[in-house]
């Protein structure tokens, strides 16, 4: 599959909702160029912002960030301090077809001032029809909305309710795998992520011990512990 021109990223947009909202041509005029392009398509930053501060001394662990590290903002214009980075989202929304594969660049325009831009991969998703637990009872994914509250887990295996930051839905084409159990019914593309844990058995007759909670790939699981098959 070759490179997508800008005939076929128009016909996505408009007709599938690719991109929204989606911009029919490049807006150049007093901002940093924007819309569909020849090969691409050049998003824009949202006016919100989280910036790194070293205020509170606090210690940057990406899996597990101290709140005091950002502070939040708003604003149009957002300064970011030197030798520091800020995080932010886009405008514009993306449902990238399953079989298409999406690599996002900073913008040279950016490049010159020595701002690089590091970007979060479009992420697979569960099937439309499973179910998540809210506070009023089980719902379908799919009408799950941002800031409802649904049940998750803390890095310490506590579970608690928390808001939904954000939603993406695509059409996909190909394989799901299931996983079904006394307490697991889940349809997912093959490189969903779940969290999950091994037990490690120290000796016969005994139930062994639990390790640490960690993310892996559905299609790794397949097959594995009696509860993991294609449909």
């Amino acid at each position: 599959m070759g490179l997508k021109p800008d005939h076929w990223i128009r016909k996505m947009a408009l007709e599938h909702k690719m991109i929204e909202p989606f911009v029919d041509k490049q807006v150049r005029d007093g901002v940093i160029s924007y819309g569909v392009s020849s090969y691409g398509y050049d998003i824009r930053v949202a006016g919100e912002f989280k910036i790194f501060t070293n205020v509170f001394s606090a210690i940057v662990d990406p899996k597990n960030f101290d709140p005091k590290s950002m502070v939040d903002f708003i604003g149009d214009v957002c300064v970011i301090p030197p030798n520091s980075f800020a995080l932010a989202r886009t405008v514009e929304y993306f449902r990238i077809p399953r079989k298409v594969l999406t690599v996002c660049l900073g913008k040279s325009s950016y490049a010159r001032c020595g701002i690089l831009t590091n970007v979060t991969p479009f992420e697979p998703c569960f099937s439309e029809d499973t179910e998540i637990l809210t506070p009023k009872g089980w719902k379908l994914i799919r009408d799950i909305q941002v800031d409802d509250q649904v049940l998750g887990m803390r890095k310490d295996g506590i579970a608690e309710w928390q808001p939904v930051e954000k939603k993406q839905e695509y059409a996909y084409e190909g394989n799901l795998i299931h996983f079904g159990g006394k307490s697991v019914d889940l349809l997912v593309t093959p490189e969903h992520k779940l969290l999950v844990r091994k037990r490690t058995i120290e000796r016969k007759n005994t139930k062994g011990r639990l390790t640490d909670w960690f993310t892996i790939p559905a299609c790794e699981l397949y097959g594995k512990y009696g509860m993991v098959q294609k449909n």
